[in-house]
């Protein structure tokens, strides 16, 4: 049995409190595994039913046999995105970006929806309206970048839908991975490394979606250095809607920290590697052409942009060779740190700042200019990549962080590495 087939306590839970504002009515008789009856078609699902659900494991997936009223539909969707009553900036900024205003519509018409998924979309909308939101934008945002791609509006239709299911594995993880002040342990970080693959096997379920639908939801994480997840693939591994998918992912999160034209130009500056050039272009002439991107940038105080170049010089220094015998693991992580550090430093030395005195030369761009914004973006950014950096190292040589009195010895790598998250410890909230 797949694992969203097995009953999920997280979901359920979010489920049965929609039923709160919902009606929710079995479609058919649910049975689980063992032939048992545990629901007659016609019952109305509450709270009182979680119990039961969670303890067995489900002939067929919850969603497939409910029905939910006043849920969300093809329709719905397109008001929520054409008419934003929610007054969603990012959503606007993207409506505004099409020349052919008509697209997006004709689009959105097009879009399948099933059953069980808009069970899975109503739960969202109710209980994680950001994420509900953030799903139509991002499926917005692959709309546009498929449009620069001059793809054929079939292909523009199912990347929309990719967008709009990309992030649906997240209501089957535990929510208080989207708690800021939550602490990330060693169980949450699979959790949040899975919902991709979750995802990928919920809409691999539904006839209704072509294969390319599923994969892209599979890939929106993946990079084509190779550092993203679930499988870590690479370049041409990651299929064309999942380079989409992914670019569209990051339209929206560099929206959502600032519209200014320098920042997001920036930021797009130090994801180059990890993402299609071609597609890049596309949001570059995006944020070039738009309104939005006048505002005028906000100057930080000096110190804290050299406070953060300085935590970048301490991080972008040699990672210290074990004097003992290097296990392959330590190895092989030292080798894929080696070369995404180097990679940021040549991109750092483009920009006219030597990655090998870092301190120096910002003193000395600082002294020529008062105007601090794009130093502080490029600062931030530099230290955001390197966050994630060794949070798909932590992925894949978790044995690595291991704190020193829990380890039978210590090596300078381990040491390293966890002086490194403590270094980061700011950018925590900007996990989640």
């Amino acid at each position: 049995m797949n694992q969203h087939q097995q009953t999920d306590s997280h979901y359920i839970k979010q489920l049965v409190a929609t039923a709160d504002t919902h009606a929710i009515e079995a479609k058919e008789d649910i049975f689980n595994e063992q032939g048992t009856k545990l629901i007659s078609a016609g019952t109305r699902i509450d709270d009182g039913y979680y119990q039961k659900i969670i303890r067995h494991k489900l002939v067929k997936p919850i969603d497939v046999s409910l029905g939910i009223e006043h849920g969300v539909t093809v329709d719905g969707i397109s008001c929520m995105i054409l008419d934003n009553p929610a007054n969603d900036d990012i959503i606007g900024f993207l409506l505004k970006a099409f020349r052919d205003n008509t697209l997006p519509s004709r689009t959105i018409r097009h879009i399948r929806l099933s059953g069980p998924l808009s069970v899975k979309l109503t739960v969202t909308q109710e209980r994680e309206p950001r994420k509900f939101i953030h799903s139509l934008q991002v499926a917005l945002a692959a709309l546009y970048i498929g449009y620069c791609e001059q793809l054929e509006e079939e292909a523009l239709t199912l990347l929309m839908t990719a967008g709009l299911f990309h992030d649906l594995g997240e209501m089957h993880i535990d929510p208080r991975i989207s708690d800021r002040s939550t602490a990330l342990s060693p169980e949450l970080r699979r959790q949040i490394y899975a919902h991709p693959v979750i995802a990928y096997l919920i809409i691999k379920e539904c006839p209704e979606y072509p294969a390319d639908v599923s994969q892209a939801v599979l890939e929106h994480h993946e990079r084509l250095d190779g550092s993203g997840y679930p499988r870590g693939v690479k370049g041409e591994q990651i299929s064309l809607f999942g380079r989409v998918l992914a670019v569209a992912d990051l339209i929206v999160a560099m929206l959502s920290r600032s519209s200014n034209r320098d920042y997001l130009a920036t930021s797009m500056k130090l994801n180059t590697g990890k993402y299609d050039k071609t597609l890049l272009q596309h949001v570059l002439a995006l944020f070039k052409n738009s309104e939005a991107s006048k505002v005028e940038p906000e100057n930080k105080p000096q110190d804290q942009t050299a406070e953060l170049w300085s935590k970048l010089a301490h991080l972008l220094v040699r990672i210290p060779l074990t004097q003992s015998e290097v296990t392959p693991e330590e190895k092989a992580a030292q080798a894929f740190i080696e070369e995404h550090t180097q990679t940021l430093r040549q991109i750092i030395s483009s920009a006219g700042i030597n990655p090998d005195n870092i301190d120096e030369t910002v003193k000395q761009l600082m002294e020529t200019t008062e105007e601090t914004s794009e130093l502080h973006s490029m600062a931030f950014e530099s230290l955001y990549r390197i966050h994630e950096l060794l949070n798909e190292t932590r992925r894949r040589w978790p044995s690595l962080f291991i704190k020193e009195e829990n380890r039978t010895s210590t090596t300078p790598l381990s040491d390293w590495l966890l002086l490194c998250e403590e270094r980061l410890e700011f950018l925590i909230a900007s996990e989640h």
